[in-house]
């Protein structure tokens, strides 16, 4: 078997309790299969691309918004494609809504020992600051109901842990570089509303949040080996099968 690397993605997949054992392993340990995009992320993978120039996953850059049936643009295609300018524009020294954060590097995947994750994209503030951005966008951030709307609530386990992988890999060499400047971690988000809206939060990961990444990806860790160890379990679900290719016996069906 080779490496395993472990993402936040794969962290949050074994954290599940309907996840099925069985579909994890085909996926994740043995990569048997990768998991299709739903229509969000397509969505998302999409607005990427059309932002940064290429998405974080590789297999889907050149992906293509699903038209109408005459052939047309959708009104969600047409303000996401509004919003990828719009992140341009406030990324331009030279436009009158410049953010002040100036894009060095995007996609940057960082491995440290058996743990990964790819930044959206870094970028230096006005004080020459490195700043770890996050990149989100969502149908809206209007309606109190939404995932981004109330950011207090919501598990910012990505975002710490590519702080850490950062901070880890990457940081010591800067610090000793630049022992006066910070390490910075925003999270800028937009939607597909009729308004357009933008909001950009400033994260403080702190030593707490530190070791609760590592809390979680030790426990990701002890979770897979204990399967390694005593053999993958099948827990059949509609909706774990329904992602499934693999040929089991098992499998449920609505």
């Amino acid at each position: 078997m080779q490496k395993l690397i472990y993402t936040q993605s794969l962290v949050k997949d074994i954290e599940k309790e309907e996840t099925c054992p069985e579909r994890f392993r085909g996926q994740w340990v043995d990569k048997e299969f990768k998991s299709e995009p739903n229509t969000h992320m397509i969505a998302g993978l999409y607005f990427e691309q059309l932002a940064l120039g290429r998405s974080a996953q590789e297999d889907h850059n050149g992906i293509e918004f699903p038209r109408l049936k005459n052939g047309e643009k959708s009104t969600k295609q047409v303000r996401i494609e509004q919003q990828a300018q719009r992140f341009k524009e406030l990324f331009d020294p030279k436009h009158k809504d410049f953010l002040g954060f100036t894009i060095i590097s995007d996609q940057d995947y960082i491995e440290v020992n058996s743990r990964a994750g790819t930044l959206d994209f870094l970028a230096t503030d006005r004080d020459n600051n490195i700043c770890i951005f996050d990149l989100k966008l969502t149908a809206t951030l209007q309606w109190s109901g939404s995932w981004w709307h109330d950011i207090a609530k919501v598990d910012l386990f990505q975002q710490y842990h590519y702080h850490k992988l950062y901070e880890d890999k990457c940081d010591p060499e800067y610090k000793i570089q630049f022992p006066n400047e910070k390490l910075r971690n925003l999270l800028i988000i937009f939607d597909y509303t009729p308004n357009c809206n933008v909001v950009v939060y400033e994260l403080y990961p702190d030593e707490n949040t530190g070791n609760n990444v590592d809390e979680r990806f030790n426990a990701a860790e002890k979770t897979v080996g204990l399967y390694l160890k005593h053999g993958w379990i099948t827990i059949p679900s509609i909706k774990e099968c329904a992602k499934c290719p693999l040929d089991c016996k098992y499998r449920m069906k609505e």
